[in-house]
C-alpha cells in the first residue's frame, strides 16, 4: 500500500516556474476547458443587474504531490477553491454564519487516513478509491435554485489567466475602482452549494 503526500508550497516555492505553471494549468482547465464563470463584470453592474446575488472570494492554492518521494517524482498542482466559509451579499453583509457546521465539510487528515488505512491491514479489508475527474467542473452552477453568485478573484487567479482575461479585468478594474466580478457558471471546488 502507498501512500502520497501532497504539501502546500511555501512562499518561495509558489514563486518558482513550475508552481506557475501549475496555477496557469489550473486556470486553463476552470476557465478554459469548463468555462466555470463569465468574462469580468463592474461591482457595480452586477449591483444594477442582480441586485440579490452574492458574492465569494477565491483562493489559489499551490502544492507539491509525490512530497515523500524523490524531487525527480515531485508534479506542481495548482487549485482554485470558493472560500465557501465566506458568502456575502453585495451590501457586504454574510450570508452563511451557521456555527453548526451545516455549511462546512472538513478534509480528512493525513492521521485520520492512517487510520483507516491501519484498520483495513489489520482486518484484511480491501481499500479503493474513487476519482471522478473534475466532478465539480462539470456541474452547472444552480441559478433557479440558489441565485446568482458572482466571485471575487484573487490575484494568484488572476495572474494565472489568458491575457484577453487580464485586459478587461484591469480595465474594468481601473475605470471602476474595485476589482471586478465574474458570474459562476459552472460549480467549484469549496462552495458549500
Amino acid at each position: 500500500m502507498k501512500v502520497f503526500v501532497t504539501k502546500l508550497c511555501s512562499g518561495a516555492e509558489k514563486k518558482t516556474d513550475e508552481a506557475f505553471k501549475a496555477r496557469q494549468d489550473e486556470m486553463s482547465k476552470v476557465y478554459g476547458k469548463y468555462q466555470s464563470w463569465s468574462m469580468p463584470m463592474s461591482y457595480k453592474d452586477v449591483k444594477e443587474k442582480f441586485p440579490k446575488a452574492t458574492v465569494t472570494r477565491t483562493a489559489m492554492l499551490t502544492s507539491i504531490k509525490n512530497w515523500e518521494m524523490s524531487k525527480d517524482q515531485h508534479k506542481h498542482k495548482g487549485r482554485l477553491v470558493v472560500l465557501g466559509d465566506k458568502i456575502y451579499d453585495l451590501h457586504g453583509n454574510r450570508i452563511y454564519k451557521d456555527s453548526s457546521g451545516a455549511y462546512w465539510a472538513p478534509l480528512c487528515t493525513l492521521a485520520a487516513a492512517r487510520c483507516v488505512m491501519a484498520a483495513a491491514l489489520i482486518h484484511g479489508w480491501e481499500l479503493k478509491r474513487c476519482d471522478i475527474e473534475s466532478a465539480y467542473l462539470q456541474t452547472p452552477w444552480p441559478n433557479e435554485r440558489v441565485g446568482e453568485h458572482f466571485l471575487d478573484l484573487d490575484e494568484d487567479s488572476v495572474a494565472a489567466l489568458p491575457d484577453d482575461f487580464k485586459k478587461q479585468y484591469k480595465q474594468i478594474h481601473e475605470e471602476d475602482g474595485r476589482r471586478p466580478l465574474v458570474r459562476m457558471i459552472k460549480c467549484l471546488y469549496g462552495h458549500p452549494v
